[in-house]
């Protein structure tokens, strides 16, 4: 799956909301650090499942189906 576009959507959607990492972590109830990993695309953030990406997409209020694309899933 492409991290890179899923690196770009996280930090897009986390700009055009002012929401920090901290707080979508917080949402996610995941440590900070793998939400950093996902927005510096570090090689050990690796690929999201999408039950994890359906729950950003949430967390974030953008649609599913935009979030699961730009983690590599099928539309």
């Amino acid at each position: 799956m492409p991290r890179d576009e899923w690196a770009g959507f996280v930090r897009g959607q986390l700009q055009a909301t002012g929401m920090t990492y901290t707080q979508l972590a917080g949402a996610l109830g995941i440590a900070p650090q793998y939400v950093l990993d996902w927005i510096n695309d570090a090689p050990r953030a690796g690929a999201q499942p999408a039950l994890v990406v359906r729950a950003t997409a949430r967390a974030l209020g953008v649609p599913t189906s935009s979030a699961l694309s730009a983690a590599g899933y099928p539309a």
